[in-house]
């Protein structure tokens, strides 16, 4: 069973990186939590958190395949 790394604690700021994303917030943390690993849920949240597009648009897609 994966660990709760605790993403969920960031509160405001899941609900910006959520619409980001064009998800919910229950969504967001759901996949950060477990279907990401530590690393790829820290690239997410500062890479949309960032000013370079290219970053912000490297997060999304990786966020977008765990959706699948």
């Amino acid at each position: 069973m994966r660990e709760d790394i605790g993403f969920n604690m960031f509160g405001a700021m899941d609900e910006i990186i959520a619409e980001e994303l064009k998800v919910d917030s229950q969504t967001y943390v759901k996949i950060l939590e477990h279907k990401c690993t530590y690393n790829e849920g820290k690239f997410i949240i500062f890479s949309l958190l960032s000013n370079r597009q290219d970053k912000k648009d490297k997060a999304i897609k990786l966020f977008k395949s765990k959706l699948e």
